[in-house]
């Protein structure tokens, strides 16, 4: 469904506010992997720092009831400017590790939050044909800040320091926060759907597939950095460009999904894309040639490109308008636990068994999810008469039930009823010729 001009400049104002706000969360993970590195066992602070960064974005559903009652514009500014208030710290008391572990769960805080209201957002903006349509913006704005967030942190890093990088996280907040009252938004109808309560079976089994792949994730968010310098034998200014290379993927595959909207809504999208990110997972852990781990992150960024946007357009198939910021918030929640799962474990497996066998356990659960999501889940929202979920059936019409051709009854459009129309005069009253074509 095409969307007017004003609708796509909305959309576009809602990816550069996520794309800032995003950048900055990205930024400030960046910005203390040095202080672990330096600790006497970086693989144990390297668990520590991923903790703090994403055990406080369980509590994304706080923001869900929110976002549905004030508005995701009133609850993504407010987010975004508690992580910009949480950065200043490090600026003004400089990069020391205890700090920056509080200072990184507040910004993981107010950054969850923020990402899970502007999910939210197509469905409030006035000008919006259709809130799926959102999906492939809010998805190049998850790729692109993951492509400006670390390269340009790790920049910052080497050339100014890390107080420099802290107030780039800072900057980068407050610019989401400020945006953020800038959109329009406006409460959207109802609509049919499946209340808050009830969760339908498209979307429970989606948020279970989501589940496994950021389990995936999230191990990778923690051992990325070793796997670079220990594997790849690369500098870290090599992880944030690998990094960049996987959200640049992402950004040209919501930018097709956007011309072709068909890749993310058939019923084969989720299966597709958990194959596309298992492939590139395998293909990015095993090797040490620093091309190879390109072309993986390259794959890794597609599948999951495509796994967000196939996932949000089945919750926004079967959710109503009226509760889509807690079923977001719902999505961010399960999104956030899986990743941060791994810190519980990862720098110990590290520590005990070695990355290798660490990073096969990555591509083999990664497999095993793809090949969970074989069964189809994109249109299962729907009945076969296309009512959403929770909608009671429509009665079919005459000629509307899927019979072969010859049998099929006439519908009400194909009826001659001037057969059945009784004569306003008496016969006697008309002529010969009159009477005779009539009768």
């Amino acid at each position: 469904m095409t969307n007017p001009p004003h609708g796509t400049g909305q959309l576009a104002a809602l990816a550069a506010v996520q794309t800032a706000g995003q950048a900055g969360t990205w930024a400030g993970y960046v910005a203390a992997v040095p202080a672990a590195l330096a600790q006497p066992h970086p693989a144990v602070a390297l668990s520590v720092i991923a903790g703090f960064w994403g055990v406080p974005s369980i509590a994304a559903g706080l923001a869900g009831r929110a976002t549905d009652r004030y508005g995701p514009h009133r609850t993504g500014a407010v987010s975004w400017a508690l992580a910009a208030a949480a950065a200043v710290v490090p600026v003004v008391t400089g990069p020391r590790f205890c700090v920056l572990l509080g200072v990184l769960a507040i910004i993981a805080l107010g950054g969850t939050w923020g990402v899970a209201a502007g999910e939210a957002v197509p469905t409030w903006l006035p000008g919006l044909a259709d809130p799926r349509d959102g999906g492939p913006w809010l998805t190049a704005a998850t790729g692109l800040a993951l492509t400006l967030g670390p390269v340009i942190t790790t920049s910052v890093l080497s050339c100014a320091g890390s107080r420099a990088a802290w107030a780039l996280v800072a900057a980068l907040s407050a610019a989401a926060a400020a945006g953020t009252l800038l959109i329009p938004a406006r409460p959207p109808d109802p609509g049919p759907g499946i209340q808050q309560a009830q969760i339908p079976a498209a979307v429970r089994r989606a948020l279970a597939l989501t589940a496994g792949m950021y389990l995936v994730v999230g191990t990778l968010t923690i051992t990325e950095p070793l796997y670079v310098g220990q594997v790849l034998h690369s500098p870290l200014a090599i992880y944030g460009r690998l990094l960049a290379v996987a959200g640049a993927a992402g950004l040209l595959t919501a930018l097709a999904a956007d011309r072709w909207p068909a890749i993310t809504t058939r019923r084969w999208a989720i299966p597709a894309a958990t194959a596309t990110l298992a492939a590139g997972t395998a293909l990015y852990l095993n090797t040490p040639l620093l091309a190879c781990a390109a072309a993986g992150a390259a794959v890794s960024g597609t599948g999951a490109a495509l796994f967000r946007m196939a996932v949000r357009a089945v919750i926004v198939d079967a959710i109503a308008a009226g509760a889509h910021g807690r079923a977001f918030a719902r999505w961010e929640t399960v999104q956030c636990s899986s990743s941060v799962l791994p810190t519980a474990f990862s720098g110990t497996l590290v520590t005990a068994v070695g990355l290798r066998w660490v990073l096969g356990g990555c591509t083999a659960l990664a497999t095993t999810v793809a090949a969970a999501s074989l069964r189809p889940t994109g249109q299962a929202s729907r009945n076969r008469h296309g009512n959403r979920a929770g909608q009671r059936p429509s009665i079919p019409l005459p000629g509307s039930d899927p019979v072969s051709q010859p049998y099929r009854l006439p519908g009400p459009a194909q009826l001659d009823l001037d057969r059945f129309r009784l004569p306003t005069r008496h016969p006697a009253q008309c002529n010969r010729r009159e009477s005779r074509d009539r009768y």
